[in-house]
C-alpha cells in the first residue's frame, strides 16, 4: 500500500512518483491508499531538518488497532519484495531529484 494522504502529512510528490514508477516498472501491484483521519509517525518525522522528504508504504491488515492484526502472506512478500528494490534503487542521484525545486 502506497499512501497518497493523511491527516498529518501529505508526501512528497517526486518521492511519491518514485516509489510508484519503481513499483510499476517491477511489476508490484499495489494499493493507493488516503486516511481521512489518523496518521503515521511519517506526519512527526516529515518536518525534521527544516524538513525531510516522506511516504508511507503500508501492509493492508484487517483489524489494525486491535491486539492482534491479519495480514495476507502475499502482501508481506510483495512488500518486502518491494523494499529491496528501493533499497538498491536509492543513490545520491534519486535523493537529488527528489529534493530539486
Amino acid at each position: 500500500m502506497i499512501e497518497f494522504y493523511d491527516k498529518t502529512m501529505i508526501p512528497n510528490p517526486k518521492l511519491l512518483h518514485f516509489l510508484q514508477v519503481t513499483a510499476d516498472n517491477s511489476k508490484i501491484p499495489y494499493q493507493k491508499d488516503m486516511f481521512k483521519g489518523g496518521g503515521t509517525d511519517a506526519g512527526t518525522a516529515h518536518l525534521e531538518n527544516g524538513g525531510t522528504a516522506s511516504a508511507v508504504l503500508g501492509i493492508p491488515l484487517r483489524y489494525c488497532h486491535d491486539p492482534y492484526s491479519i495480514a495476507s502472506e502475499k502482501d508481506l512478500q510483495t512488500m518486502s519484495i518491494l523494499i529491496e528494490i528501493l533499497a538498491h534503487k536509492f543513490n545520491q542521484d534519486v535523493v537529488d531529484k527528489i529534493y530539486q525545486f
